[in-house]
């Protein structure tokens, strides 16, 4: 699934509601990878591999 960053011009709530987004949609990835590997800590992942690899929004 793709979600598409608003545009500059996109009101504030929009542009919150996209962030809010992504990150339920990040948390939901890195809570599937904890499953898999209990050493992540899918409410702390920000310092892992893993936490970079699914929160990077890439350019």
């Amino acid at each position: 699934m793709e979600i598409t960053e608003p545009s500059s011009s996109c009101s504030e709530e929009e542009i919150n509601a996209y962030f809010d987004r992504r990150e339920a949609c990040e948390q939901i990835v890195l809570v599937g990878i904890q499953r898999i590997d209990p050493a992540i800590r899918a409410d702390d992942a920000s310092r892992t591999l893993w936490g970079e690899v699914v929160t990077d929004p890439g350019c």
